[in-house]
């Protein structure tokens, strides 16, 4: 796939050496690190001439980061260019055009600037663009793509893109559609566009209620019965329980003085005005129990029918008996 051409030989090594010395390169190294430069880049050197380009790249880098030697820039270059990785020999042959030139540099980093303008220009025919077509979302939507495992800034997502030549692997999603992942190959020199179709996402599960909405359904009305109206209902009847229960004694001792007394005239022994007074009592009780039944009732029936509830309801009745009432319903 690559076509490296280089031209490194035993001399350039020896020169290459030679020129990382303190007075051809920045004064920040130590001495340590440029001795340290001088080892890999010859290493390094010696792999690219024998097309090992994998310790090449390790070897030049390593130098190069210590001691930016344009010889020794222009080694890695070669050796990234040499494993097909396009864009980055590219990006290091035009950081080598750019360094700073010294008052007494050598030749042999002049000749190396001029290989990497040179190679730089070659290397920009050569490189593969893409340009991503995403049809579903509206225009102006915002679209997340990845390329091998890095998001590519929104703003240039859909913009031609330079790739190494080679397999990639692509990821799109945008909000409201199904995310999309495939792989695709470059070739040098290729300029592609690339279509890539998002399919509108499906509906997530809905619970029974949200579909019943959705589908203009409603529930039946289910009604309800206000705690004040039980409340006061409640009131209404113990008041009917004390009516019934003081009437049935009422009648009873009504029985008792129907013995005592003269019915004729509705007189009444001395004795019998223990029995008396409690039958009177007793009618008192009723009258007031029966009262307060009647009253709780009704007020419980009018809190009921002024409380917001559904369209059907239930029914409400009173069953009164001799001994026993109770409030039937359904609700």
């Amino acid at each position: 796939m690559a076509r490296t051409s280089c031209h490194f030989g035993r001399s350039a090594i020896v020169v290459t050496l030679c020129t990382l010395s303190g007075t051809a390169i920045a004064a920040d190294p130590s001495a340590a690190d440029r001795e340290t430069a001088r080892d890999l880049g010859a290493r390094g050197i010696q792999a690219l001439e024998s097309k090992d380009f994998a310790d090449a790249e390790r070897d030049c880098r390593g130098a190069f980061a210590l001691v930016e030697a344009p010889t020794v820039g222009t080694c890695l270059a070669h050796a990234l260019e040499g494993l097909g990785r396009l864009v980055e020999a590219r990006d290091v042959f035009v950081h080598v055009t750019l360094l700073p030139v010294k008052p007494d540099e050598p030749a042999v980093f002049t000749r190396a600037r001029e290989t990497a303008k040179t190679a730089a220009d070659s290397l920009a025919t050569r490189i593969p663009t893409v340009t991503f077509v995403v049809v579903g979302p509206s225009q102006g939507q915002a679209v997340q793509v990845t390329v091998d495992g890095t998001q590519v800034k929104p703003e240039t997502a859909l913009l031609p893109r330079r790739l190494d030549p080679g397999p990639h692997a692509l990821h799109v999603s945008a909000a409201g559609f199904e995310a999309m992942a495939e792989t695709f190959s470059m070739t040098e020199g290729e300029d592609r566009r690339l279509e890539v179709k998002l399919r509108p996402a499906s509906p997530g599960p809905t619970s029974p209620t949200e579909t019943k909405r959705a589908s203009g359904a409603e529930e039946p009305p289910r009604s309800t019965f206000p705690m004040a109206a039980i409340a006061v209902g409640g009131v209404g009847l113990a008041g009917i329980v004390v009516g019934i229960a003081a009437g049935v004694a009422s009648t009873s001792k009504h029985s008792t003085l129907a013995g005592e007394c003269n019915t004729m005239n509705y007189v009444c022994p001395p004795s019998a005005s223990g029995d008396l007074d409690a039958f009177h009592t007793l009618r008192t009780v009723s009258a007031i129990g029966y009262a307060i039944g009647a009253v709780g009732l009704l007020g419980s029936g009018a809190l009921y029918l002024a409380f917001p509830r559904a369209a059907s309801v239930g029914s409400v009745g009173l069953l009164l008996g001799p001994s026993a009432c109770a409030i039937r319903g359904a609700f």
